[in-house]
């Protein structure tokens, strides 16, 4: 009698939560430091009013009206115009358990190795050494770069994380690592 090796069931995102992360916008401030998301809605109409300015938009996304008046492109993140101060931030604690979509969501669905466009999560220790499904051991990952780190730790397979999940107490520590890296490179 043979068994068959016992195999997780793969995880995938929803359509519906892929195609939500298009429903917000995030926000950064004067400073550059990440304030929070709002609805792409409430952006495009920040946008107009001048209470925004565009920062980062999607390559392939436009925001088109109806009688034709606006035709931008789809912003991704925005920078506000006033100064904003925010007393308190939430911490995340990173030992608590996290989803796939929380972990895009917080990476801004930005690489964590090379800056791309992200689908997948990375376990930084891999699963099989012991790594868990937690914040402090997540990043978002594109396939590429998901699939050449493979069973490794990143130094082991030369790959330089652009942000540590651990060494920050930001909620959106992949969107800020990415306002840094396009300040960076200077736009």
């Amino acid at each position: 009698m043979t068994t068959r090796p016992r195999t997780r069931p793969h995880r995938h995102i929803a359509a519906t939560a892929i195609a939500d992360h298009t429903s917000t916008t995030f926000v950064i401030g004067l400073d550059y430091d990440v304030k929070g998301e709002v609805h792409w809605t409430s952006a495009v109409t920040g946008l107009i009013d001048g209470i925004y300015s565009g920062f980062k938009v999607h390559e392939g996304r436009r925001v088109r009206s109806a009688g034709g008046t606006v035709d931008m492109p789809w912003p991704v993140i925005v920078r506000l115009n006033y100064w904003v101060d925010i007393p308190f931030r939430r911490i995340p604690d990173l030992h608590t358990r996290a989803s796939r979509l929380d972990v895009l969501r917080r990476d801004g669905w930005t690489c964590a190795y090379c800056g791309g466009h992200a689908r997948t999560v990375d376990h930084i220790i891999p699963e099989s050494r012991g790594g868990t499904w937690t914040w402090g051991n997540l990043v978002a990952a594109c396939a590429v770069c998901n699939q050449g780190k493979a069973d490794r730790t990143p130094d082991e397979a030369r790959m330089k994380l652009l942000w540590d999940p651990r060494a920050t107490t930001s909620e959106y520590a992949g969107v800020q690592a990415e306002v840094w890296r396009i300040l960076e490179s200077g736009f």
